[in-house]
């Protein structure tokens, strides 16, 4: 791996400290290519590249630290005013960090690492920004670590090592007057100080930039020196925050966690219905189960709080991901982010990361204008990109919305008809019309680029989507700009639903899904073909899906309860038999345990051990929609 035997547990913690950096370090670049003078981003930027340097070297990723060593020294100059921030340095420093997040790929998958041409060339460019040292100063350096600094993973042995790389040690001197006697001693401490006196090119701000993380730490000191000139400059101690402190747990035990709580849920479940379905359950028996399920249901929470990271973690990831795309188009795009600090569970955000590039790819070659074609429309000739995220009523929505040019319903709908995916006389509102953009192989584009126009996408949005439990709509205004508003679920794991009956078979249908219960006059149910009908609701017309005919089960199919439910853009009613009550349930998967079944989003084990099926809302929605189109 470039350097000496790597300590496994060591490696997996840096692996995922570096995956976590690299995000902010995009997010930060951006930012200083928009604010070139603010120091404050330059500190932190360079302070992320010294710390993944130096956790590189300590774990013993030698080329992989040379390489981040390559840019810290460009950031040094950046910082010193040397070198100017200009969208190529940005180029460079990014290509930088796409060059380290491919070594710790590789790293990971148990490649060796070699400089590569890429790697090369990036050095090489990264090299002829390096403006030329001054002449050689000497400086004395007092350096105390905390007592506690083996605790923390730092070597002090290190910082002095990067000393002997800027120029010459011409004394190291060691203080051992800490030492405690043999019997009081603690291997676990750190007893010793040092006294160095080091002759360099490089400047007071250089040899403080090794120490930058002794900052963070009040038991530690570092004094820097300048020997013979510059004396009343001298010691410039350094302070600086608290360290937090956290455990790193890996996400395959959160999810072995969850899965017990799941079995917990399932068997008080079944413990409920045993004791409810004896004879007699005395007051203290049903205080007892009372209290098991407020644990239970604590457990849960604290479980899934766990599980719980910001959505920051994949926002930061979409400003170079917009710059890029906008550059490539000839446009000019802002991208403003709100709501970064909302948190949901880890799955769920690690696979929003597709659907989000898709939506915000169409947005920036179909959406947004080009400058000229947005002076001539009056608008900023830089168009925006909100991307926002917030929590409603135990969802998360999260909403994209630009600024461009919107979306032409009629233009839709004779797309949908010349493909033969709606027939031309269907009776579509403008909001349902605009829902057959996601279906597959649909495109109103009017090229083929290297972005879009190949009729995938939006239709993987969808099923992205739909495989969170989460619905999406579409609101658009021709001229002004389109908003696409998602509605996920907090977790994958636990949902709260409706156990209804279809015959002698039940069925869970998610809670979120519901809008109400009705008990419909005949004369206002239309028959429109065999598995649907039409409901007039208030004025409106609404589907009527048969869940009996769907499913080939016999029941007895007479309309007489309806659920109308609804899944983020469109309402339609559920035949059903009966109503047995809300449950909170485990989801199974099918797809892992059966195969894949239209209509179903998996399977539950109910209190009395009994099998039922989950009804997946977003998939009847599409049948539907075929149908009426058809």
């Amino acid at each position: 791996m470039g350097g000496r035997l790597v300590n496994r547990e060591l490696l997996a913690t840096f692996i995922e400290e570096a995956n976590e950096g690299f995000p902010i370090l995009e997010e930060n670049l951006l930012a200083l290519e928009d604010s070139p003078e603010d120091q404050e981003l330059i500190n932190a930027i360079f302070r992320t590249v010294h710390s993944l340097k130096g956790s590189a070297g300590l774990i013993g990723l030698t080329v992989l630290g040379d390489f981040l060593h390559h840019m810290e020294e460009l950031l040094h100059k950046v910082r010193a005013r040397q070198v100017e921030v200009t969208t190529e340095l940005i180029n460079i420093l990014l290509q930088g960090i796409d060059v380290a997040r491919d070594m710790v790929a590789r790293i990971e998958a148990g490649e060796d690492l070699e400089v590569g041409q890429t790697q090369r060339a990036v050095e090489h460019l990264i090299k002829s920004f390096q403006a030329p040292a001054g002449g050689g100063r000497s400086f004395r350096i007092e350096f105390r670590p905390s007592p506690e600094t083996f605790a923390t993973g730092a070597d002090p042995l290190m910082l002095i090592g990067e000393l002997a790389e800027m120029g010459e040690l011409t004394a190291v001197e060691v203080q051992t007057d800490g030492l405690p006697t043999l019997a009081e001693l603690d291997p676990y401490r750190l007893y010793l100080s040092w006294t160095i006196e080091l002759r360099t090119d490089q400047d007071l701000q250089r040899i403080k930039d090794v120490f930058i993380f002794v900052e963070a730490d009040p038991d530690a000191s570092v004094i820097i020196t300048p020997l013979a000139e510059d004396v009343a400059k001298a010691k410039t101690p350094l302070a600086g925050r608290l360290l937090e402190h956290s455990v790193r747990v890996p996400t395959t035990k959160l999810d072995a966690l969850m899965n017990q709580v799941g079995q917990l849920v399932i068997a008080r479940a079944r413990m409920a219905d045993a004791v409810l379905g004896a004879a007699a359950a005395s007051p203290e028996v049903m205080a007892a189960l009372e209290e098991l399920d407020q644990g239970i249901r604590d457990l849960q929470d604290l479980v899934m709080s766990t599980r719980m990271v910001p959505i920051a973690t994949i926002f930061n990831r979409f400003p170079r991901i917009v710059r890029e795309l906008a550059l490539d188009r000839g446009k000019e795009v802002r991208l403003e982010l709100r709501g970064s600090d909302t948190e949901l569970d880890k799955t769920v955000v690690e696979r929003l990361m597709d659907p989000i590039t898709h939506m915000l790819r169409n947005a920036v070659d179909h959406g947004i204008e080009t400058p000229d074609e947005r002076r001539l429309a009056g608008k900023d000739p830089t168009g925006t990109i909100i991307l926002h995220a917030y929590q409603k009523e135990g969802n998360i929505v999260l909403e994209m919305v630009d600024d461009g040019a919107g979306i032409d319903p009629n233009r839709v709908r004779e797309t949908a008809v010349k493909k033969g995916l709606l027939d031309e006389g269907a009776a579509l509102r403008d909001e349902e019309v605009l829902q057959l953009l996601f279906l597959p192989g649909f495109s109103t584009a009017k090229e083929v680029t290297d972005i879009s126009g190949r009729g995938v996408g939006l239709d993987v949005v969808k099923e992205n989507i739909n495989q969170l439990r989460g619905t999406i709509e579409i609101l658009s205004s021709p001229g002004k700009g389109t908003t696409f508003r998602i509605l996920l679920p907090l977790t994958l794991a636990i949902l709260d639903g409706m156990i209804i009956r279809l015959g002698e078979e039940r069925f869970v249908i998610p809670l979120s899904a519901i809008l109400e219960f009705i008990w419909p006059d005949p004369k206002d149910l239309k028959p429109l073909g065999s598995d649907v009908a039409l409901l007039r609701l208030r004025g409106e017309y609404v589907p009527v899906l048969s869940l009996a005919r769907l499913f080939n089960i016999s029941s007895r199919d007479d309309n007489n309860l309806l659920v109308l439910v609804h899944d983020g853009s469109r309402r339609f009613c559920l035949a059903v038999d009966d109503i047995l009550g809300q449950q909170q349930i485990v989801i199974k998967s099918l797809r892992d345990n059966y195969r894949h079944v239209d209509g179903l989003a998996g399977a539950t084990i109910l209190g009395d051990g009994g099998v039922a099926m989950i009804v997946d809302v977003s998939s009847l929605s599409r049948l539907i929609l075929r149908g009426v189109g058809q």
